[in-house]
């Protein structure tokens, strides 16, 4: 790899994930939270296309891999087998909704490994500039690391390392 990517998070993570519990025990749901995450959680399935984001994110030079079933960690996976490199993803820096840490730590589950139609990983040269062209059209996004020439697959979380292995569909 001949020149560094930085890697953009479009939307939010495990957006689909909570709404999708929600949708299942929705009784069970409104008993546990307040009306205002309820709401916001059910309010989720008006969050999950991605096209317009991907539309202007290769606008500016952006190449887009939509998440899915698997979330982040799989999209990460795939990248990096695609591409033949490694990352550094700081994961602090990776957007999620209060709501939906409410709802996945009530749940034991985890947003990183979870469905998340509703976001959207962006390679590009210049991550303000794609940062940039999404909030015009009020779509939130952050930059949460790039891309290395090794195959070192680097979460960082408060300055500390971790690894993404083949194992990362395995809850920790």
């Amino acid at each position: 790899m001949n020149k560094k990517w930085d890697v953009v998070f479009a939307g939010y993570i495990a957006l689909k994930a909570a709404y999708d519990i929600a949708k299942a025990g929705p009784d069970e749901i409104t008993k546990r939270f307040p009306e205002f995450i309820t709401d916001e959680i059910f309010d989720y399935r008006n969050h999950l296309n991605m096209s317009t984001a991907k539309e202007k994110a290769i606008k500016v030079g952006g190449k887009c891999y939509m998440l899915s079933e698997g979330g982040l960690y799989e999209a990460l996976w795939n990248i990096s087998s695609e591409l033949k490199c490694g990352f550094d993803i700081y994961l602090k820096q990776v957007p999620v909704r209060q709501a939906t840490i409410e709802l996945m730590v009530y749940k034991e589950e985890d947003p990183y490994r979870s469905p998340s139609e509703g976001g959207m990983i962006i390679l590009c040269n210049r991550a303000s500039e794609v940062i940039d062209e999404l909030s015009q059209v009020n779509i939130n996004a952050a930059s949460i690391g790039f891309l290395r020439d090794d195959l070192d697959k680097r979460l960082i979380i408060d300055g500390r390392v971790q690894f993404l292995n083949k194992n990362y569909k395995e809850r920790k």
